[in-house]
């Protein structure tokens, strides 16, 4: 059985109320990642995209074909830059 699962680091600081967030795909699928309040992004196998966002708590939804989706809540506090990787975990029904 395969689950996405997300780790997110904060890296460093900005001068900005806004935070940013580089989203790695650190699987060899394709990830689909819905983030409260955006539009779906699409994200390439081993690639990263960037986003930024408000202070705030955020509901996302990542998934990949043929993996158990992730999903929860994020909270994103303003001047962070995030690193943000999604990986496939690999577990034994």
């Amino acid at each position: 059985m395969f689950t996405m699962w997300p780790t997110v680091v904060r890296s460093q600081s900005l001068k900005s109320e806004k935070s940013r967030i580089e989203v790695t795909n650190d699987t060899d699928r394709v990830l689909y990642l819905k983030v409260e309040g955006d539009d779906r992004i699409v994200i390439s196998p081993h690639a990263t995209r960037k986003m930024t966002k408000r202070p705030g708590t955020y509901s996302f939804y990542a998934s990949s074909p043929g993996v158990i989706p992730a999903f929860g809540q994020h909270d994103f506090r303003s001047g962070i830059i995030y690193e943000w990787t999604f990986y496939i975990v690999t577990t034994l029904r």
